[in-house]
């Protein structure tokens, strides 16, 4: 209990409006699989002739997690930094996550994308 707690405290300037590792995995990964549905939706309507399947990649950790404070004018969201490490790729991450029921939701995000052969 003692570990999670400092954990949560160093990772979150507001403690009860912090996602966990688990938390922030669902989002990314709804937010991964909806951009991948936009996308093979638009190809499909391209060539509706054709078969096109489009999945998200696996994500494989999400690290060097940094949120801020609540933010001032909705107070169910919170600003976070963090890195997300796929297979072909890592993306650096800065998001506003806003808690919506039991999960989290991505409601906005800047992103850079490096690929792997130029990460270490």
């Amino acid at each position: 209990m003692l570990i999670a707690l400092i954990a949560a405290v160093g990772r979150c300037a507001s403690p009860d409006l912090c996602p966990s590792s688990d938390e922030l995995t669902a989002a990314v990964r709804r937010r991964d699989n909806e951009l991948a549905a936009q996308v093979g939706n638009a190809l499909n309507a391209e060539d509706p002739d054709s078969i096109i399947m489009v999945h998200s990649e696996r994500i494989l950790r999400i690290s060097h997690v940094h949120c801020d404070e609540a933010d001032a004018s909705d107070p169910s969201s919170v600003n976070c930094a963090y890195r997300v490490s796929y297979p072909s790729s890592t993306v650096l991450e800065v998001a506003k996550l806003r808690r919506e029921g039991q999960g989290w939701v991505i409601a906005d995000a800047m992103a850079v994308t490096l690929s792997r052969r130029n990460v270490r």
